[in-house]
């Protein structure tokens, strides 16, 4: 216990006083009672403070084997992190390397585009010619299918009058006859052949083409 002391001095030399302070410590011996007491406190404290380390030790004791564990798994997922991080660069390299291929693509696709659209402009130019040639096909056919049935009308007249030519030429009463009918036969047919031939001059068919009708089918572009 500490106590402090006040010194009140006078000399001859002066008629105040002077006063010094200072500290003292108090010494006496304790009893049995108080130093019991005190070990009782001490021994309270020792174990109260003993029962905190076990606690502090056990929590230790799991927190080193939790961060030994989360050491552990850092190690991994630094390995891991490294392949993923080198897996990433590989797909970085090819995503690259894929978009410029889709570039590329995309341009040649667009020219393939621009010259479909051109192919599908020619085939309508060229349906537009296959129906008009078609029509005329058809015109031209029904000129020939006449101009076959005057010709096979015209054959079998011929035959007819043959044979009756080679009936008469049998008969030798009647030569002179059958000259003038011969005669009368062919300035006919003459009459005849060049009236077609007038006819024909004059009608100026179209030339006979033949259209053989075919199916034009072009594949559609899927990434149009």
């Amino acid at each position: 216990m500490e106590h402090y002391c006040l010194l009140y001095v006078q000399t001859d030399q002066s008629a105040d006083y002077s006063s010094f302070t200072f500290y003292t410590t108090q010494v006496r011996t304790l009893t049995y009672s108080e130093l019991l007491s005190t070990y009782n406190g001490l021994t309270a404290n020792f174990s109260a403070l003993q029962q905190t380390y076990d606690e502090l030790s056990a929590n230790y004791s799991a927190l080193l084997i939790e961060h030994n564990q989360l050491s552990a798994n850092y190690s991994a997922l630094l390995t891991d992190y490294a392949t993923l991080l080198g897996n990433y660069n590989v797909l970085r390299d090819k995503n690259n390397g894929l978009q410029s291929d889709y570039n590329s693509l995309s341009s040649t696709h667009s020219v393939l585009q621009s010259s479909y659209n051109s192919l599908v402009d020619l085939r309508k130019a060229l349906q537009t010619d296959y129906d008009s040639l078609n029509s005329t096909h058809y015109s031209v056919q029904a000129s020939y299918d006449l101009l076959r049935g005057a010709y096979d009308s015209l054959n079998r007249t011929y035959t007819a009058l043959e044979n009756e030519i080679n009936a008469l030429t049998q008969s030798s009463e009647n030569a002179l006859n059958n000259d003038r009918i011969v005669m009368f036969i062919f300035v006919a047919a003459v009459a005849g052949l060049v009236a077609f031939v007038i006819y024909l001059k004059q009608k100026k068919p179209d030339p006979y083409v033949v259209i053989r009708k075919e199916t034009v089918t072009m594949e559609q572009d899927e990434k149009q």
